[in-house]
């Protein structure tokens, strides 16, 4: 799977970057450059990552990572849009 990459806030950006692979079972998730999430998972199962960002503007991320929905963004509880 690619890397994606997308951007959360209007006037207060924050950059995420997704690399997740379903074969290998690596996940790895940077957000503004740093790495937050740097794992393996054992087990196929999905798993949500939820990130809080902003000081002036705040928003709630959520990355949902599964066997089936491969990966999905929510920004303040609202689907954004697959990204694979």
């Amino acid at each position: 799977m690619p890397k994606e990459r997308f951007e959360v806030g209007e006037r207060e950006k924050h950059f995420f970057t997704f690399d997740g692979n379903v074969i290998t079972k690596r996940i790895k998730i940077e957000q503004d450059g740093l790495v937050v999430v740097n794992e393996f998972r054992i087990v196929a199962l999905g798993k949500k990552y939820e990130f809080d960002v902003g000081i002036s503007e705040k928003h709630h991320v959520e990355i949902t990572f599964g066997l089936f929905r491969l990966i999905e963004l929510k920004v303040d509880g609202q689907k954004v849009h697959p990204l694979f």
